[in-house]
């Protein structure tokens, strides 16, 4: 897998069949797809959080609360679909 070294130690005690990892890149979309489909096939249940590695938080408190905050309003509203954004300041581009 081209990117297990990147999360190799992020993740020592994770079950590999927890482990959702696109083996190339195919880019952001597929990738998601992949978990979501995994995850779902494990446990239509399952609360699933995606944090791209290439975005940057510099709050580390106030991303943690608002991660927590969601979490718990997921807790209570299990069919719901939560989505945390920011303000972007300039245009990412490649």
């Amino acid at each position: 897998m081209a990117h297990e070294r990147f999360h190799r130690e992020e993740l020592p005690r994770a079950e590999n069949s927890l482990r959702f990892v696109q083996p190339e890149n195919r880019g952001t979309a597929v990738g998601i797809t992949a978990a979501i489909l995994g995850i779902i096939r494990s446990d239509i249940d399952a609360m699933m959080a995606l944090f791209p590695c290439d975005h940057y938080n510099r709050g580390d408190d106030a991303f943690a609360l608002t991660i927590r905050s969601a979490m718990a309003f997921a807790e209570e509203h299990p069919t719901s679909l939560i989505l945390l954004g920011a303000q972007a300041h300039y245009p990412e581009v490649l």
